[in-house]
């Protein structure tokens, strides 16, 4: 929202470091915190994919959103 829609207020559920504590409970194994600018906010799919997951995770499942 600070991107894309400045001009509105932005609250987090809570703090991210809670988040990177959590999510392992959940069987959560890796977490990417990556900045969010209007470069980032203008990349397909395809390209996040290639550019962030590409062959170096293999995942079994994927998860995007905030």
């Amino acid at each position: 929202m600070q991107v894309l829609r400045p001009e509105r207020e932005f609250k987090l559920l809570f703090p991210r470091e809670d988040l990177s504590e959590q999510l392992p409970h959940y069987g959560v194994d890796l977490l990417m915190v990556l900045p969010f600018d209007k470069e980032f906010a203008a990349m397909g799919a395809s390209d996040f994919l290639n550019t962030y997951v590409g062959d170096a995770f293999n995942p079994s499942h994927f998860v995007a959103g905030y």
